[in-house]
């Protein structure tokens, strides 16, 4: 499958026009043009700036901006995924120090406890049984425990 910036670079190409005239056209430096289309995303400026660069060169191309910045999210990972699906948050939550798994308090049951679930959104565990789960916790240097003021819980 073709890459978000090799995309950006056909389309590109396929019009004759070059980064320059993209470059002044839109006012991006021709740097951050040559970051995209190379999806180096970590030489852009980031946030709001970078969905506008994308929308700016795909109105500049006459090519869909809504579908290129999607596009975009997307290859960067900065389009955020959803890993919880209730109303019941309660605001305490932490990620695993390795960055694999994500503790929550949720009254989802109606009552607060606490569940645990991978970076992705699956395998959702609850690991408090109707104590009325509070806060706060924290996750073992190793990501294997949380503990709280409750007690530990093996992940």
């Amino acid at each position: 499958m073709e890459s978000f910036g090799t995309k950006l670079r056909r389309e590109r190409e396929q019009r004759k026009v070059t980064l320059e005239d993209v470059s002044l056209s839109t006012k991006i430096a021709t740097r951050h043009l040559q970051a995209l289309e190379a999806d180096k995303f970590d030489q852009l400026p980031g946030g709001i700036f970078n969905k506008g660069f994308v929308r700016a060169y795909a109105h500049h191309l006459g090519i869909d901006e809504q579908q290129a910045v999607a596009d975009y999210l997307e290859a960067s990972g900065a389009n955020p995924t959803r890993v919880t699906h209730d109303v019941g948050f309660t605001g305490t939550f932490g990620w695993s120090p390795d960055g694999g798994r994500l503790a929550f308090a949720s009254d989802r049951d109606g009552v607060p406890e606490l569940y645990v679930t991978d970076a992705d959104g699956s395998n959702l565990t609850r690991l408090t049984n109707n104590v009325g789960f509070r806060g706060p916790f924290t996750w073992s240097p190793d990501s294997k425990f949380i503990v709280s003021a409750g007690g530990s819980s093996n992940k």
